[in-house]
C-alpha cells in the first residue's frame, strides 16, 4: 500500500494544514512542557529565560512568530491553491529557521524541535513539486 498525501480528488491542503497544525501544537505544548521544568517560574518571575531578558518586544516578537502555523492552516484552505503552495513555499524555511534559532535547554526541547522540522520537511516536499501543476492565479 503506497502513503498519498492527498485526498482521493487530489486536494493536498488537508495534508498541508494537518502539518501547520502539528508545528504548532509541538510549539504549545513545548511550552507548556518547559513550565514544568524545576526552577522555569523561578527564573521567568525574575525577568530572564535561559539568559534572555524578557521584554514586552520578545513577547510581541514571539506572538509574531506563533502567528505564521495559525494563519497557514486557514491560508492554505481559503488561497488558490497556487498561492497556498507558495505561501507554504515561504512560510515554512522562515518558520524553520526560528525554531532552529530558538534555546533548547533539555532533550525534550530538541525532541520538539525535531517533530516540528520533520512536519516542516513535510510541507515543502508536498508544495515544492505540486506548485508546478497548480494552475496560476488570476
Amino acid at each position: 500500500m503506497a502513503l498519498t498525501l492527498s485526498r482521493p480528488d487530489g486536494d493536498l491542503r488537508p495534508a498541508l494544514s494537518a502539518l501547520w497544525t502539528t508545528v504548532l501544537i509541538n510549539a504549545l505544548l513545548r511550552d507548556a512542557h518547559e513550565i514544568l521544568r524545576p526552577g522555569f517560574l523561578h527564573e521567568v518571575m525574575g525577568g530572564t529565560l535561559n539568559g534572555t531578558v524578557l521584554s514586552d518586544g520578545l513577547f510581541v516578537g514571539a506572538a509574531l512568530i506563533l502567528q505564521i502555523p495559525v494563519m497557514l492552516v486557514a491560508l492554505t484552505h481559503i488561497l488558490p491553491l497556487r498561492g497556498a503552495l507558495w505561501i507554504n513555499l515561504v512560510a515554512a524555511p522562515l518558520v524553520g529557521l526560528t525554531i532552529v534559532a530558538g534555546d533548547r535547554v533539555d532533550t525534550d526541547d530538541w525532541i520538539f524541535a525535531g517533530f516540528q522540522l520533520a512536519a516542516l520537511a513535510g510541507i515543502l516536499a508536498i508544495a515544492a513539486p505540486s506548485i508546478r501543476r497548480a494552475a496560476p492565479i488570476r
